[in-house]
């Protein structure tokens, strides 16, 4: 991924650019810093616009303490010392306000990563800092606290949150895992009672002990070349319209009977080429190339339905406050979401762990989509926009519905008149 070729200056600007598009912080909020091989430490300027912020901007102090650059440095500074002072495997360090965890910050209380497992994979273990005057050095002090103690993120208490990690971009999906787990969180609450997972990760399980069998060059890379073009747009297009998460969604497609593209093992999404993209042939991959730890369930899928070009897998906040909760999604209240969606099956994964035949006979044309209890949504398609399309749908009746709920009641679609909406559009 090109972001390994940035320099510390660009890959703080490019991560800025990312959090302050997705709404993770303010103009005048939030602050990044890098501590690189040598002992310099590069850290976003003070008083300076996060939506406009470059790399000309960023400020660097030596080891001496020697400031070069244009700006001052950000006023939180000293706390990003003190991290790095305590904690030598860290090596940057991201402030940032998002409005979930801005939310929790102020009810005093942590998002607790246990209810969707695979989110804790990504998080770590999260500390909490009481409150304390910004840019002073009793906040430092409570900030550094939980680090030194083997967290990789902190809550501040009414202020707002600090990720770590061992690269910029570690620290950013940590960022980007917590803030959508609470966003998941807060629309549960609002809708019924959330449910602790009852298993560990299927990520987890299905990454554990995983070898992957490489091929030097399957005969369908040229065939797969315009479907990776196409399958990057769309991973931009999800992630401009938060159905997408950098570290937390997978795709597939389908290049023909036996091969399909998937996303990398390594996420990143938000950086993703052509190039990262892995070509499985076979239940091979490409040489040097590790697919998504999914690509077992992925290539049972497309084995067992030939009519299936798509799968997409992600946490899309509001159809995921349904999979923590127990409150029904119904795809009948909107006459959309039902054509498109059909049947929506609810799926306990305690009863279907490793066994991926079972959870793929679940899907079928009148179920494309399965919501995977404590994870997220599984979606198909027959092609990317039909998939995508899906998971649009899905997303927005689900927030339609949890909105509903807060305004009222929910008054579904007489049943007569859902059996002219089958007539119709469904036989």
């Amino acid at each position: 991924m090109h972001w390994q070729k940035q320099s510390p200056a660009e890959h703080i600007a490019r991560t800025m650019e990312v959090i302050y598009s997705n709404g993770m912080t303010t103009l005048s909020g939030g602050n990044i810093s890098v501590m690189t091989h040598d002992d310099q430490l590069w850290i976003t300027p003070a008083g300076v616009d996060k939506g406009k912020v470059t790399a000309d901007d960023m400020v660097c102090l030596n080891k001496e303490g020697t400031v070069k650059g244009k700006h001052r440095p950000s006023s939180e500074l000293p706390f990003h010392q003190k991290i790095y002072r305590q904690r030598k495997d860290i090596k940057a360090v991201i402030h940032a306000h998002p409005p979930g965890l801005m939310a929790f910050s102020l009810a005093h209380e942590l998002p607790d990563p246990e209810i969707i497992p695979s989110f804790g994979l990504s998080i770590g273990k999260i500390g909490y800092a009481a409150y304390a005057l910004p840019g002073s050095q009793r906040l430092s002090v409570r900030i550094a606290e939980p680090f030194a103690a083997g967290c990789q993120a902190v809550l501040l208490e009414n202020h707002g949150v600090v990720t770590a990690g061992a690269t910029l971009w570690e620290a950013f999906h940590r960022l980007e895992a917590l803030e959508l787990l609470a966003a998941i969180l807060i629309q549960a609450k609002r809708i019924g009672q959330i449910k602790k997972a009852a298993c560990r990760s299927l990520l987890a399980e299905y990454a554990e002990g995983k070898e992957t069998v490489e091929i030097e060059t399957p005969a369908s890379a040229r065939a797969a070349k315009e479907l990776k073009e196409e399958m990057v747009r769309f991973i931009m297009r999800g992630l401009n319209r938060r159905l997408l998460f950098s570290s937390l969604s997978v795709l597939s497609v389908r290049v023909n009977s036996t091969d399909f593209l998937i996303t990398p093992a390594d996420g990143g999404l938000v950086n993703i080429t052509t190039h990262d993209l892995v070509l499985l042939s076979k239940g091979r991959s490409e040489t040097g190339k590790r697919p998504h730890p999914f690509d077992r369930l992925h290539h049972t899928i497309y084995r067992q339905h030939a009519a299936i070009g798509t799968i997409i897998q992600s946490p899309a906040p509001h159809i995921t406050a349904f999979a923590v909760s127990d409150q029904r999604f119904d795809s009948r209240l909107i006459p959309e979401s039902y054509v498109v969606l059909r049947e929506t099956l609810r799926v306990s994964l305690n009863d279907l762990r490793q066994n991926l035949q079972d959870l793929s006979s679940l899907l079928s044309a009148q179920r494309p989509a399965l919501l995977l209890e404590n994870e997220g949504v599984l979606i198909t398609g027959a092609n990317l926009l039909q998939a995508f399309d899906r998971l649009e749908v899905a997303d927005f009746s689900a927030r339609a519905m949890i909105d509903a709920l807060t305004a009222g009641k929910i008054n579904p679609i007489p049943q007569n008149e859902i059996r002219e909406i089958e007539k119709k559009f469904l036989t």
